[in-house]
């Protein structure tokens, strides 16, 4: 399937505030509560929390997802974790619950037994991060982000590196560079939904605006960053359908946001991972894990990676800034999906002074498939 065909779907429902269709990826864990998911190494962890199966780790390969493979089990038959981090430095899968962490060593032989870490004061349903040889969690008020050093099982250095004064609950997604990213549940009823970023980096960190996400209301259940881009889960109160949602953290803040997916009454997301150009999320009712797709995933985890185009709006001709040393190859879609324009891109740039007035997408790839990109260009 030629790439074109895949990319300017999902760009036409995010332009018309329109979602794509979820599909199943499997069934196999039906009967048990299914919640946190990762990608790691070319297959699927998932948490059992709680059902027929014993609560603990399991995992699918992708081209097999009708057989779950049991990684480790949690003590005394307890309940699953609610968020689950990777370690690829040490190869080593976090795995909080309420209020336990327990730690897997993928290096071990199957089946696992997890080691049993110190934590305190922690709210399991707020996030997980693993940045840098550091644990970032919430605290049980939902008021405090907090760093953790594991020193050892028994023993935990932790600091207090950011404390929200307006009682809002935080939710926290994810360090990309020197920012954490975070969902607030805004005071004083707690359901109405924004994203903020702090630098870890400094002291006492003043919070930024990165969204105000249009008024949504509910709870943050999942996150996931991939060529930085932030995806959510959102469980929303009221009549409203459940959503998974992205934001593109390459634009200026305030920014807005587009939906991946509109769940219908009946699937919950919870968490969410991505493999290849699919984003996976589960379903809290339906006990399956879904995905769609999202061509842009294709694209190279590296800022240098990303190239500019401009002007936009355009007039008469677009130029394109990206590096040296890579034969670049372009089209120009309607958004019909139609092809109207494509060739080898060169300093003289791309006519498109005979395109009328109106709303076109630009694709840019390497002719070593290594870089691609599209972009929404206006056209004065």
């Amino acid at each position: 399937m030629r790439i074109e065909k895949l990319i300017i779907p999902i760009l036409i429902f995010a332009l018309n505030g329109k979602s794509m269709c979820q599909e199943v990826f499997t069934n196999a864990l039906q009967g048990n509560a299914i919640i946190p998911v990762e990608s790691i190494n070319e297959q699927l962890y998932v948490s059992v929390f709680d059902g027929n199966l014993t609560s603990g780790i399991y995992k699918f390969d992708f081209n097999d997802p009708d057989v779950p493979i049991l990684v480790g089990e949690f003590p005394a038959a307890e309940l699953g974790a609610l968020k689950i981090e990777y370690d690829p430095s040490e190869n080593m899968l976090y795995a909080l619950r309420f209020s336990d962490l327990f730690r897997f060593d993928l290096s071990s032989g199957l089946p696992i037994v997890p080691q049993s870490l110190f934590l305190t004061d922690v709210s399991g349903q707020r996030g997980l991060i693993h940045h840098n040889n550091f644990l970032y969690t919430v605290s049980s008020n939902a008021f405090e982000i907090r760093k953790h050093e594991i020193i050892d099982p028994t023993t935990t250095n932790t600091e207090v590196i950011y404390t929200e004064t307006a009682e809002d609950l935080l939710i926290i997604s994810d360090i990309v560079g020197e920012y954490l990213y975070f969902f607030a549940q805004i005071a004083p009823d707690n359901v109405e939904l924004k994203l903020f970023r702090i630098n870890i980096n400094q002291g006492n960190p003043e919070k930024e605006l990165v969204s105000n996400m249009d008024g949504i209301t509910g709870f943050v259940q999942g996150t996931h960053v991939k060529n930085n881009a932030l995806y959510a889960t959102i469980e929303t109160i009221g009549s409203g359908p459940n959503l998974l949602v992205k934001f593109d953290l390459n634009l200026p803040f305030p920014s807005d946001f587009q939906i991946i997916s509109e769940g219908p009454g009946g699937i919950i997301p919870l968490e969410v991972t991505s493999f290849g150009t699919n984003i996976y999320f589960t379903d809290g009712l339906n006990q399956s894990i879904y995905y769609v797709e999202d061509p842009t995933l294709l694209l190279e985890d590296t800022e240098e990676a990303r190239m500019a185009v401009y002007p936009n709006p355009v007039n008469t001709k677009l130029y394109v800034q990206f590096l040296s040393g890579k034969e670049l190859e372009y089209s120009v879609f309607d958004i019909s999906g139609k092809k109207l324009i494509q060739g080898t891109y060169s300093s003289n740039g791309i006519d498109v002074g005979l395109l009328e007035t109106g709303v076109y997408f630009l694709q840019l790839k390497s002719t070593d498939g290594k870089t691609q990109q599209v972009e929404k260009i206006m056209k004065d």
